[in-house]
């Protein structure tokens, strides 16, 4: 290939933006095979590194920005507006881990946090017999405190 026309550069433009090869190839009246092949050629490839370049480019332009508002909310007099500031101003440099106090949490709250994925089941799940059971969900990922009759 030796320059991209107009529609290979409306089919990169749509790529950049998501769209999947089948969709594209309606869109510009290309088969899907021919995107495929368009996707892998260098000039492509080149595209799609200059649209990427030039949207890093702008993202990089909004830090000033966002240093900004960041900066504001943390000297607002609104408490839970500074508050939100500082927890974006920390999340943004690594220094906040959330952590859930899980001894809080209902047999029904863990799994429900299972189930969305939340919380992750612990490798080990202690047996009934011949072993502390308190002991054992103080080692699992979570903590949860049997009622044993």
């Amino acid at each position: 290939m030796k320059r991209l026309t107009n529609t290979h550069i409306v089919a990169l433009r749509l790529y950049s933006l998501g769209q999947s090869p089948p969709k594209i190839a309606e869109q510009v009246n290309l088969s899907p095979t021919r995107i495929q092949t368009l996707l892998k050629e260098p000039l492509a490839v080149d595209y799609l590194k200059s649209l990427e370049g030039a949207l890093d480019v702008q993202f990089k332009g909004l830090y000033t920005k966002v240093i900004k508002v960041i900066g504001d909310a943390l000297d607002c007099a609104d408490a839970s507006i500074a508050l939100a500031g500082a927890n974006l101003w920390m999340k943004a440099h690594g220094k906040f881990v959330h952590k859930v106090e899980r001894r809080d949490l209902t047999a029904e709250d863990i799994i429900k946090k299972i189930i969305s994925g939340e919380l992750q089941v612990p490798n080990r799940i202690p047996r009934l017999v011949g072993e502390d059971l308190g002991e054992a969900y103080e080692e699992a990922e979570f903590t949860v405190r049997p009622q044993l009759q």
